[in-house]
């Protein structure tokens, strides 16, 4: 997969796993603790119900993890070539960021945004977090081809955060989807639409903000 292979080459290992779906339970339990966990990213690209399989991950995760926000990506794998190999060893994986020199935030674009209307949400985001300083900071864009985003999405950001490299993960069609499982007060709420996650890591030497 390409967005593990950036998050990889980027994120010290001490502080970002990847797990199948199959062992979510074991691993999350075994390897770390809920209040350490930052951001999950959920991918799942099943053969037919990628869709799914995602919100079934995103269910267990939440019966282990409960303030941690999950970004979902889910496109369906229709090849008829990739159907047996697919279904053998299972393509979801989970993405988990965590530990106490970890930030993580998230923003999910509303369709109704105009330009002007993401501008201002990412100008107000950006005063919000304040360990932009003091962190190796990446981005990561999850979203749908033709989707509903202002066309000039990706300027407008790169221009409100001109130092954070973005990656942008683009899913090929309406059957695909995109959002994000977070909590609010005492319950959770999934929002589909496309999401924008800034991740940091703190540099070293350099304190907790």
């Amino acid at each position: 997969m390409g967005m593990l292979v950036i998050v990889m080459l980027v994120c010290n290992c001490n502080s970002f796993f990847s797990v199948r779906y199959r062992n979510i339970n074991d691993q999350t339990g075994q390897r770390i603790s809920e209040d350490k966990l930052k951001l999950l990213i959920v991918i799942s690209n099943d053969d037919e119900g990628a869709k799914s399989e995602a919100l079934n991950a995103v269910e267990e995760i939440r019966k282990q993890v409960v303030s941690a926000p999950i970004c979902v990506v889910a496109q369906s794998d229709n090849r008829d070539n990739n159907k047996s190999y697919n279904n053998f060893i299972g393509n979801g994986r989970v993405l988990m960021f965590y530990g106490p020199d970890v930030k993580a935030s998230i923003l999910l674009v509303n369709k109704k945004d105009t330009s002007e209307m993401l501008k201002t949400k990412f100008e107000n985001w950006k005063k919000e977090l304040l360990f932009l300083n003091s962190h190796q900071v990446i981005a990561f864009h999850f979203t749908v081809v033709n989707g509903t985003e202002p066309e000039d999405n990706e300027e407008i950001f790169s221009n409100t955060f001109p130092d954070i490299p973005l990656s942008t993960l683009r899913l090929l069609d309406e059957s695909s989807m995109t959002g994000v499982d977070y909590q609010v007060e005492t319950e959770f709420r999934f929002d589909v639409g496309p999401v924008y996650a800034i991740v940091g890591f703190r540099q070293f030497g350099r304190k907790s903000e």
